[in-house]
Order: C-alpha cells, then structure tokens, then sequence
C-alpha cells in the first residue's frame, strides 16, 4: 500500500480550465471537491480525488487519497 499522507498533487491543473481528455482518469472515481478552509475529515481513500477551490470557484489543488 503506500503511505497515506503521502498525496500526489497535480498543479499543472490548477487554476486552468481542464479538457475532458484530461479527466479521464478521474472516470470511477469517488470526488470530493470543497473550498479552502471547509472542515474535511481525515480519512485516506485510495480511490477518492480531492478538488481543492477558493473563492473564485478557481481549482487551486488536486490530490487523491
């Protein structure tokens, strides 16, 4: 398995506007998106693709797990 805080982040799509051949591999996926600073729990989800957006509705973090 790996180690669960260990997160694969992926910048060169934040703040970009993704094209659908990008999201393919987010097909099947559990997502979780939520603004900076909204309480989230802890639990590690190998499966799970977690949308990070401020303000703006601006993606400024994607992590999984």
């Amino acid at each position: 398995m790996g180690n669960c805080k260990e997160k694969k982040q992926h910048s060169d799509c934040c703040g970009k506007e993704l094209n659908p051949e990008q999201c393919k591999g987010l097909i099947g996926r559990l997502l979780r998106v939520y603004t900076t600073g909204d309480m989230l729990t802890m639990d590690y989800n190998a499966n799970r693709v977690n949308i990070e957006m401020n303000e703006d509705r601006i993606i400024v973090s994607i992590t999984f797990g």
